[in-house]
């Protein structure tokens, strides 16, 4: 991957790139650029992304047997999506809930 000015980059830009490390085995860095996604989204008031970038968080580290992390954020997906229940990204974290 080539360098990016990390600090220059919107919130779905660094999902973006969390997902392309995700792709190229880069786990350590996917996870990291997630995290800043996560924050960005909640720094942007964008709920829906956030929650469904939250639940993401949370698969991620309950597969990295980090199952309190895992359910901090389960919950944080929660709370940013209760206004959203018909919503594909209430889907996704009732699909993670159910894991």
């Amino acid at each position: 991957m080539h360098a990016v000015d990390r600090a220059v980059l919107s919130a779905r830009e660094l999902e973006h790139l969390a997902d392309a490390a995700w792709w190229v085995s880069r786990l350590d860095e996917s996870l990291d650029v997630r995290h800043r996604a996560y924050a960005a989204y909640v720094a942007e008031g964008d709920e829906r992304a956030a929650g469904a970038t939250a639940a993401r968080l949370a698969i991620e580290h309950f597969l990295r047997d980090e199952p309190s992390v895992g359910a901090g954020f389960r919950r944080r997906a929660q709370r940013h999506l209760q206004s959203q229940p018909g919503s594909a990204e209430r889907a996704f974290v009732d699909v993670v809930e159910a894991t």
